[in-house]
């Protein structure tokens, strides 16, 4: 791991500064140098005895300092990868979210109906009414100069028509059971 940092301790100073040659000091300060930037191990062979002395008690700070940088790093990266996959997510909810809004939308736009055009229904609800209610016509109609002769409001005009039917005594026409297979079919029409 390459750094473009590392911390340079006073005991670092006074270590080197103690050192009576001036190639001991530059080696290791080169040595220290290649180590805490680019991770190289100094050769302890090849440097003045001064410069391998002071090494041995510097170099387990200095990768104990690099230990800790790459440790921060990767937690680091783990964040943003962590924080990327939350927003891609986040992106992804809100779009289902937002299409979802969009159908449910659409769905619950009601229309005016009736004489007075007052009566709301949603198309799925004037769908439930023409499947259940052959008369659905008049029904809507009923409900629509009922409230504007009364001047009454409903909250649910679909449920009022439905439950205004069920006193009248009319119950929603029976949906025909669907048919599949061939065996059921022979059924049915051996039954004619």
């Amino acid at each position: 791991m390459e750094r473009t940092q590392f911390t340079f301790y006073e005991s670092f100073y006074k270590a080197i500064s103690r050192m009576k040659s001036n190639a001991s000091k530059a080696a290791t300060l080169d040595a220290m140098a290649r180590l805490a930037l680019y991770g190289e191990e100094p050769d302890m062979d090849r440097i003045p005895n001064e410069a391998a002395s002071a090494l041995e008690v510097i170099a387990p700070i200095i990768r104990s300092g690099n230990n800790k940088a790459a440790n921060r790093i990767k937690q680091e990266q783990t964040k943003t990868n962590e924080n990327k996959t939350e927003q891609t997510d986040n992106k992804n909810k809100n779009k289902s979210k937002s299409k979802n809004k969009n159908n449910s939308y659409k769905e619950n736009i009601k229309e005016r109906y009736g004489e007075y055009n007052n009566v709301l229904l949603t198309a799925t609800e004037l769908e439930k009414l023409k499947a259940d209610y052959p008369d659905w016509e008049k029904r809507i109609e009923r409900l629509s100069s009922y409230m504007a002769s009364k001047g009454d409001h409903y909250k649910s005009h679909y449920a009022t028509i439905r439950n205004w039917a069920n006193k009248d005594g009319v119950t929603a026409t029976p949906k025909s059971p669907s048919i599949t297979g061939t065996d059921e079919i022979r059924k049915l029409l051996g039954s004619m």
